[in-house]
């Protein structure tokens, strides 16, 4: 029975991927990258990590719960069974933490996180939380990638604004850089997942208008969203005004490029998702190197011919 429960809650995790329309291959790896190096950037950037981490990993067993299923399984099984069940499906939720943890030697923690994992495991109650998908957003409604973002990932919104705040108030300019480009990551994300075509030929324009309309809105929204992150960049770390404003430029350059991409290859999700992690990676990595800008500025220009040319059957102008 245990077995055959993991397996439908590992199915059941491949099928999140599929339902946001990215494809496991490229969603697994890039959550364990993204796992990985945040994970690393906090124990090296943030003060008293164990413990941090230990709060966030406990955060993590509780959000992942399904309130559905646990309710289910205490209709089908009895207690104990539904403990078994449960105390199996967390730890295997705690192994990518266990491992980080066992990587920075905080034996300490990884005892403290069983010990609690182990009792919660007979309740298995999942944190309470407000249902966001009708809020309100800054953002204006035709934007329908930044609001689904703002919606779906509201959390990631409140984490992006507490953690630059405390890389001001530690003075940390590490710890202030990282939501940028976490929350730039998941905003591209959302721009992998291609419409269906009615909701561009609605627009009853021809192709270069469309792709200027999508440009203004991507812009206006990316200022609204980024904002704070310039403005405190601009007055708590003068020093770094030059890296902040080179984040900046190259966040919204690669936002452009994901713009492009998406009705580039469109409508093959797929393609887009691959194409925009690479650009997405070849544009961060200018940040270290200058030499790979007139290969982004490259690309960039074909693709806006590409997907102007692609729109143009659609459109049908």
């Amino acid at each position: 029975m245990l077995f055959y429960y993991l397996s439908l809650r590992l199915k059941q995790f491949l099928r999140f991927y599929r339902f946001s329309d990215i494809h496991p291959l490229i969603g697994i790896p890039v959550t364990l990258i993204l796992f990985a190096f945040g994970s690393a950037l906090l124990f090296e950037k943030v003060p008293m990590p164990e413990w941090l981490y230990l709060i966030a990993t406990l955060g993590a067993v509780m959000e992942l719960q399904g309130e559905k299923t646990n309710a289910y399984l205490r209709q089908m099984l009895s207690q104990v069974n539904f403990f078994k069940a449960k105390l199996g499906e967390n730890l295997l939720i705690l192994l990518p933490f266990i491992g980080i943890m066992v990587w920075k030697h905080a034996w300490i923690q990884i005892a403290l996180t069983i010990a609690l994992v182990v009792p919660y495991s007979w309740f298995s109650v999942k944190m309470p939380k407000p249902k966001l998908k009708a809020m309100r957003t800054p953002f204006a409604p035709y934007a329908f990638e930044h609001n689904m973002v703002f919606r779906s990932v509201s959390m990631m919104y409140v984490g992006y604004v507490l953690l630059l705040i405390t890389g001001v108030v530690v003075q940390n300019f590490y710890v202030f850089l990282a939501p940028f480009f976490l929350l730039l990551f998941f905003t591209i994300v959302t721009y992998g997942l291609p419409e269906e075509p009615y909701y561009i030929w609605v627009y009853r324009t021809g192709a270069n208008k469309f792709l200027l309309r999508k440009l203004k809105t991507l812009v206006i929204n990316y200022l609204i969203t980024f904002s704070l992150f310039a403005l405190l960049g601009a007055v708590f770390y003068t020093s770094q005004l030059p890296m902040i404003a080179l984040s900046f430029a190259v966040g919204l350059l690669c936002m452009i490029g994901c713009l492009f991409i998406k009705y580039h290859f469109y409508p093959s999700a797929i393609v887009i998702q691959i194409s925009q992690m690479l650009f997405f990676a070849l544009t961060v990595s200018c940040l270290a190197s200058p030499l790979m800008l007139p290969a982004v500025v490259l690309f960039l220009i074909f693709s806006y011919f590409r997907a102007r040319r692609n729109l143009k059957y659609i459109l049908k102008c």
